[in-house]
């Protein structure tokens, strides 16, 4: 094997408790045992740790247990209080928001700041701006001083800037991709994109379903020790044996299945793709009507619950779908055992492979907690030998006339 592209060894990070802001600092960057008379605080502990080349790499855990601390030592942004950090240079990091952002400057001076932070020339940038701004989409607000911008706009800058380093290692706090969901799918084509080159993705992410779908192993800190090495399903399961009453910072629940997470008060039975007789397919014809058939058992009453599926392509990118909230259809489940929900409709779906996805859920505290997911585990095919752009077929009629 070879020699790891990130290595720590014995790497501990201790912070002061004190209130001066100067011992805090020192704290950052030094070894707090120097400070005499002041609380210290364990952050990270004794953490061995390697990952290679071309790894994407999950972290999860409760808030406070050491995850952004553990992507600064990493990036170094902090110097560890003991043990010794080996990492490529040629690593690009978005942990803070606003890190290495002037807000009293202009966006488009910002761009420039930020390159150079990860040291590209003013000449390279100025090459590549076009590129830059296309990604950010905000190209109306460059002259705009970044006080001004929402924090959306924030990530939409640093992360564009990144877009154009060729990193061998990005790390990220997927915390931050806030705004819309358009500019955090194009991030995601982008990480997608960056793991398919071979560059190694290190994420601190409270989802399971990014840290299943995006890496293929996972690390679970507890108090700054890891607990668990492995993967993802496994780790995210044993983060929630772990946490009390399911009450943790991540937003689904996965089981030992490969394909599947949630707590299930609600299983999912038995799922597929029927034809106009009954017949059960996997091959799609984008002119014929089908009927998606999830059957479901009911563990624990539930109070109004979701049924759904999609349709996504094999980079996670969700095709078509439908659901009991988006489609109004509430359903009481008051002395139910057995449910069996159904869809019924054309699944336009252009050439290629994809995979269906169900799923139900329920809504606590304005959060989707997942009762059952299965994802990823039944493959569809539309082998059909109509073509059109995209991945939806349009089924249209072209009528050309001459004059």
């Amino acid at each position: 094997m070879s020699d790891p592209i990130i290595q720590l060894s014995g790497v501990s990070k201790n912070f002061v408790g004190n209130s001066s802001g100067i011992s805090k600092l020192f704290s950052m960057f030094s070894d707090s045992h120097f400070i005499k008379n002041t609380k210290v605080h364990n952050v990270i502990n004794n953490i061995n740790l390697s990952i290679y080349d071309g790894e994407a790499v999950g972290i999860i855990g409760r808030n406070g247990a050491g995850k952004s601390t553990l992507l600064k030592l990493i990036a170094g942004i902090y110097k560890p209080s003991s043990g010794l950090i080996k990492a490529t240079n040629n690593l690009a990091a978005i942990i803070e928001l606003s890190a290495g952002i002037n807000k009293e400057l202009s966006g488009y001076e910002n761009i420039f700041i930020l390159g150079q932070l990860h040291g590209l020339s003013k000449d390279y940038l100025q090459e590549r701006l076009e590129d830059i701004i296309e990604f950010s989409e905000l190209r109306d607000y460059l002259e705009e001083k970044v006080s001004t911008y929402s924090s959306g706009m924030i990530l939409r800058l640093s992360f564009s800037v990144i877009t154009i380093i060729n990193p061998k290692v990005f790390i990220i706090d997927e915390a931050l991709l806030v705004g819309d969901v358009f500019f955090q799918a194009k991030c995601n084509k982008f990480l997608q994109e960056f793991k398919k080159n071979g560059n190694t993705l290190i994420l601190v992410s409270h989802s399971a379903r990014s840290v299943i779908e995006l890496c293929g192993r996972a690390i679970l800190l507890e108090n700054g020790t890891i607990s668990f090495d492995g993967k993802p399903s496994e780790a995210i399961d044993l983060y929630v044996k772990k946490s009390e009453s399911n009450k943790s910072t991540l937003t689904a629940h996965t089981n030992d299945s490969k394909h599947e997470y949630g707590t299930k008060e609600i299983s999912i039975s038995s799922f597929g793709i029927y034809d106009s007789n009954g017949i059960e397919v996997s091959n799609i014809n984008p002119f014929d009507i089908y009927t998606i058939k999830i059957k479901y058992k009911i563990n624990n009453q539930v109070l109004n619950p979701i049924f759904g599926y999609f349709i996504s392509d094999k980079y996670g990118k969700r095709i078509i779908g439908q659901n009991t909230l988006k489609a109004e259809k509430k359903i009481e489940l008051s002395s139910v055992k057995f449910l069996e929900i159904s869809f019924t409709q054309q699944l336009p779906l252009n050439s290629g492979e994809y995979f269906l996805n169900v799923g139900c859920s329920k809504i606590v505290d304005s959060n989707i907690v997942s009762l059952h997911r299965i994802y990823n585990k039944v493959t569809i095919y539309a082998s059909h030998k109509f073509k059109a752009v995209g991945l939806i077929f349009p089924n249209d009629t072209i009528n050309i006339h001459k004059s």
